[in-house]
């Protein structure tokens, strides 16, 4: 009974790699490494030049529940112009000092998505996850993370396959 059991067995394993070798057959793709970059930037400040930042209070003051701040402002690292940031935070319960962010980042070589809770202020560190990207970014995983005690520096540490 044993040595029936161990047959089936090896049988079974034998036509599961044949079919995973019939279905990669010639010309399939070589899996390769994934890459990583890592970004250290300086966020801009919406009255800083090519900026655009609408504030929208829904009440309470702009930094109400609900209240939002959609913008465009640009990226550098030691003074240069890298890239620029797009998108919308949404403040959460003013006591907890949090914003929901949703935004774009683009760099020279393409665009990162992100989202998730941030602090209103740089007290404390966070770190958000990529959801995606385009260009040299594309199919992006990773965190992107507030620099405690430094206005406005985070670091984006990108993953793509």
């Amino acid at each position: 009974m044993k040595r029936a059991v161990v047959l089936i067995a090896g049988l079974a394993i034998t036509v599961g790699v044949v079919e995973l070798v019939a279905t990669a057959g010639p010309g399939a793709a070589v899996p390769t490494a994934a890459t990583t970059t890592d970004i250290t930037f300086k966020e801009g400040f919406c009255s800083d030049p090519g900026a655009s930042c609408k504030s929208i209070d829904a009440g309470g003051g702009t930094t109400g529940f609900g209240s939002s701040l959609v913008f465009t402002i640009p990226l550098s690292t030691a003074g240069k112009r890298i890239g620029i940031e797009q998108g919308e935070c949404v403040n959460l319960q003013k006591s907890g000092q949090l914003n929901f962010c949703h935004y774009n980042l683009h760099f020279q070589d393409g665009w990162i998505s992100v989202q998730g809770t941030l602090p209103l202020t740089t007290a404390t560190s966070r770190t958000i996850p990529i959801t995606g990207g385009t260009g040299g970014y594309e199919g992006a995983t990773g965190w992107l993370k507030i620099i405690k005690g430094s206005r406005s520096r985070y670091t984006a540490h990108i993953v793509t396959p």
